[in-house]
């Protein structure tokens, strides 16, 4: 089922920085976009954040000018949701408030058409709770983008008790008309992705309060250590500290276990006005354009991660392929690593492939030759 035919308009409620940024990428896709929220303001804010994201695609190369014009010329604006009687798809992206969001579902049950899906955003809250206060269950479904929405290729899908497969199909072939790689979650606080990251984030801030590392050593030791693209203290102020806390208190809430306790200098950091890159002040110290620079940088760091891999993966399949060449010595000392992708074929050494492989592991790691007749036991 081609699912992406069915759609033409699609509403996001909330114009800060995930519901700007999934805008953008619905409109650049081709998709017409009504962006709402309570304020123009806000609005306004959010449109002008757009507008330097695109212009900075537009420098460096990545997009036209005229790409960006007619990616701004496909979304109107609008403070109130009556606009979406002409949604075939609606993403909220509200603040992660379960009564906000609630009240959000209340109304677009009442004003948008039978046929429309009713996705949220939502990172942590019961996709099956949210669905209860409208009359269609069955159309309301998990869609979790990840920040930067332009630049991160991943949205999790999280389908509610009444999710039907319907919607979600039909939210699947959305994903991959706007490129993205899904990932799929039960209905769990949390989800999978900030179920694993927020605790990760929280402890971070535990780390940095009982001062068992300054914030630049945290972050580096878990950016360089871990491969990853930001440190968990950065990746924190990237997404809002606020949110991270509302976050840990949700699954503090429904797990009941202290595990999930949200550290007290991140609740001071909140209730403070530190909340990161979009208040110019969090773990770190923020100017204007902070969160684009950030997304920049991040995409610099991802592209160059992918390009190791892809060099790696090169001498990887070389090894799986060819036996290394050694020039008459030991293969296992002149290139262990080597010699260990051509080990993992085991049919071209017959029955010691056993015992030789556990010998090159012993090289590889640094503990010199293993004695010729010690071998594992399983």
């Amino acid at each position: 089922m081609n699912s992406t035919i069915l759609l033409d308009v699609v509403g996001v409620i909330g114009a800060g920085q995930m519901g700007t940024g999934i805008a953008q990428v619905l409109a650049a896709r081709g998709l017409r976009v009504i962006l709402s929220d309570r304020k123009f303001e806000i609005i306004e804010r959010g449109i002008g954040v757009m507008n330097r994201s695109l212009e900075k695609q537009v420098k460096s190369g990545k997009i036209s000018p005229e790409d960006a014009a007619s990616t701004l010329a496909r979304i109107e604006t609008a403070v109130s949701l009556e606009p979406f009687r002409a949604a075939d798809f609606v993403i909220e992206a509200a603040p992660e408030d379960e009564e906000i969001k609630k009240a959000i579902f209340r109304k677009l049950d009442q004003v948008t058409p039978v046929g429309s899906i009713l996705s949220s955003n939502t990172s942590s809250i019961s996709i099956t709770r949210l669905a209860a206060v409208t009359s269609k269950p069955h159309r309301v479904i998990g869609m979790h983008f990840m920040h930067p929405v332009v630049s991160v290729p991943l949205v999790e899908l999280a389908k509610g008790m009444h999710t039907s497969d319907s919607t979600f199909q039909r939210t699947m072939g959305l994903c991959q008309r706007l490129g993205k790689t899904v990932c799929v979650s039960q209905d769990r606080p949390g989800f999978i992705m900030y179920r694993v990251l927020m605790p990760m984030i929280n402890e971070a801030f535990f780390c940095m309060m009982e001062g068992v590392g300054s914030p630049e050593d945290i972050d580096r030791g878990m950016r360089l250590g871990t491969n990853a693209v930001l440190g968990p203290l950065k990746l924190a102020d990237s997404i809002g500290l606020d949110t991270c806390l509302s976050i840990m208190r949700t699954l503090q809430h429904q797990f009941g276990d202290s595990k999930y306790r949200p550290c007290p200098l991140l609740v001071q950091y909140v209730d403070g006005g530190w909340l990161g890159v979009k208040s110019g002040r969090g773990v770190f110290y923020y100017g204007p354009g902070a969160a684009e620079n950030m997304a920049e940088k991040a995409n610099a760091r991802r592209a160059a991660t992918a390009d190791a891999s892809a060099i790696n993966k090169g001498f990887a399949a070389k090894a799986l392929n060819e036996p290394p060449s050694t020039c008459g010595a030991d293969p296992a000392a002149v290139s262990p690593h080597a010699e260990l992708g051509y080990m993992l074929r085991g049919a071209d050494h017959g029955g010691d492939a056993h015992k030789h492989m556990m010998r090159v592991l012993h090289v590889a790691s640094g503990m010199g030759s293993a004695p010729a007749n010690r071998g594992m036991r399983c």
